[in-house]
């Protein structure tokens, strides 16, 4: 017989079961963080916005976005106009609405395979209420920095677009928009209305468990003896609103980086509800956690460039903004030219 092999996820679950056996009131404690954090914070925030987005997908929004909107600016991470409403409707929203309406659209045939597992690498990130409100106004007491980190994942998540998009010099195919008609908002709406109550319950229990997990990890090894940068950062890596909660009070310039790359990251709570949305569409997740890999390392670079303009850190990002941006374009034309002349670009 055949020796089987160790299971890295079995012995994961067993020691899972142990801490919460070993530890109930720590759990029991975390369960009611997370049901209060979700309660007071992320299903207000997200709730209304998941509705109306699934609404916009139902009425083939896609559609009308793939062929008159935005079809040039998803050329640059061979997207077409449908491709980029992930990434642009998800960065308002905030997490995980930008995966949820990936799937979506990769499910009712608005996007193909190989352009959804393109619009993986920056379709989720974090939005302006929690990076202005929760982390600029009530971390920092700057919205002014909150917006800064605004910019900064914009520019992150679409460096990590560029670099892993794939073989270039072939311009991007659009997604074939899906056959069926529209559906009535009436009908739109209902059926948008049961989806978003059912990624609400999958959001509340996920952050739940992970906020149990983290509560009995808390218990067993000494998290708090541990310097403050390096607790908000193991922290933040498993969970965001719980790392970011301990950048209050930490030296400004370290909290700004440190805020930059767990927002960007988003924390393994986040890639669960991402996962949920991912897996039942048949979506593999190994290039979607590489790019917030990747997101996370340049949103940290690129915080500590706009800490040396500390005065004006919004006005130093919005800089790195246009910047990019004008690289962008000179690639596009630059791409363009070579399609059309079939001959490399000097």
């Amino acid at each position: 017989m055949k020796q089987e092999r160790w299971n890295p996820a079995f012995f994961t679950v067993t020691t899972g079961m142990l801490l919460f056996l070993f530890f109930p009131s720590a759990v029991a404690e975390g369960v009611r963080s997370g049901l209060t954090l979700c309660v007071r914070v992320l299903i207000p925030s997200l709730f209304p916005v998941s509705v109306l987005t699934g609404c916009m997908i139902r009425m083939g929004v896609a559609r009308l976005f793939s062929q008159r909107f935005f079809p040039w600016l998803g050329r640059f991470v061979g997207l077409s106009g449908a491709g980029m409403l992930p990434f642009l409707l998800g960065l308002l929203g905030g997490f995980p609405l930008g995966a949820q309406m990936l799937a979506e659209l990769y499910q009712n045939g608005s996007l193909n395979r190989r352009e959804a597992l393109r619009a993986q690498v920056l379709c989720n990130n974090a939005g302006p209420a929690f990076l202005i409100g929760a982390v600029g106004s009530g971390i920092f007491g700057q919205p002014e920095l909150g917006a800064a980190l605004l910019v900064i994942q914009l520019l992150s998540a679409w460096t990590a677009g560029l670099l892993l998009r794939g073989p270039a010099g072939v311009p991007p195919k659009a997604s074939k928009p899906p056959a069926e008609k529209s559906v009535p908002f009436s009908k739109a709406f209902f059926a948008a209305l049961d989806a978003s109550a059912k990624a609400m319950l999958r959001l509340t229990a996920t952050v739940s468990f992970f906020s149990a997990v983290m509560a009995c990890i808390a218990s067993v090894l000494p998290l708090g003896q541990l310097s403050p940068p390096v607790q908000a950062g193991v922290t933040g890596f498993l969970e965001l609103s719980g790392g970011t909660a301990l950048l209050s009070g930490m030296e400004r310039g370290t909290a700004f980086v440190l805020s930059a790359a767990m927002t960007a990251w988003g924390g393994l709570c986040v890639h669960a509800q991402a996962l949920q949305a991912f897996s039942p569409a048949g979506l593999p997740s190994g290039k979607y956690v590489a790019a917030k890999l990747l997101q996370a390392g340049l949103s940290a670079a690129l915080a500590l460039i706009v800490l040396s303009f500390d005065r004006v850190p919004l006005l130093c990002a919005g800089l790195l903004l246009l910047g990019v941006s004008a690289i962008s374009v000179f690639l596009r034309i630059s791409v363009k030219i070579h399609w059309k002349s079939k001959k490399p670009v000097v």
